[in-house]
């Protein structure tokens, strides 16, 4: 089922574990309207940077996010949320840049973004997680970082998010992004 100009709902329903056929059968009214709904915010990213976005995980059914480690809170359990990459690092950075872009001109409705940070270094996007604002839990423009592979989450501001999509100041945005436990999923 096409939902927007270049996302289906196939996409926000990839896992390793499953097809999207198997995971459809757990999808009610409710988790496809919010599906759309998050489709038509990435598709605002995705018309601002003119590349493909790959949504690497979206929808997740009770079972599915227990075996993927999730939190059991996540909105990816009622298809509010997604992860997605654009492949690259350069291309990665352009994508942090059109979300900010996107945000300060009150162009997108973004609940959480987390910028997941390669294991290397601070300065290179691996991936994202975006969801839709919610009322419960509380989520409306909370910006925070993590590392690949830690379960720690770093609260930023979007002043340090310019600055890691490339801004005027090339240092690190913060120092030790991801180690410290200062928020929990």
């Amino acid at each position: 089922m096409k939902l927007t100009k270049n996302f289906t709902l196939d996409e926000f329903l990839v896992s390793t574990h499953y097809t999207p056929q198997q995971l459809s059968q757990y999808l009610s009214k409710e988790h496809k309207e919010n599906i759309f709904l998050l489709a038509l915010q990435l598709q605002k990213i995705r018309d601002k940077v003119n590349f493909p976005l790959r949504i690497t995980s979206g929808f997740r059914p009770p079972f599915l996010n227990q075996q993927v480690g999730g939190s059991p809170k996540s909105l990816h359990l009622v298809g509010k949320a997604c992860d997605f990459t654009a492949l690259s690092k350069e291309n990665n950075k352009k994508v942090l840049k059109a979300i900010i872009d996107l945000i300060k001109e009150d162009k997108i409705l973004v609940g959480e973004l987390i910028v997941y940070l390669t294991q290397e270094d601070d300065k290179t996007i691996n991936r994202f997680h975006i969801s839709i604002p919610n009322l419960e839990p509380l989520k409306f423009q909370s910006f925070l970082l993590s590392k690949e592979g830690t379960k720690a989450y770093t609260t930023c501001t979007i002043e340090i998010l310019e600055k890691l999509a490339g801004g005027e100041n090339k240092d690190e945005p913060e120092k030790n992004i991801g180690d410290r436990k200062s928020k929990s999923r």
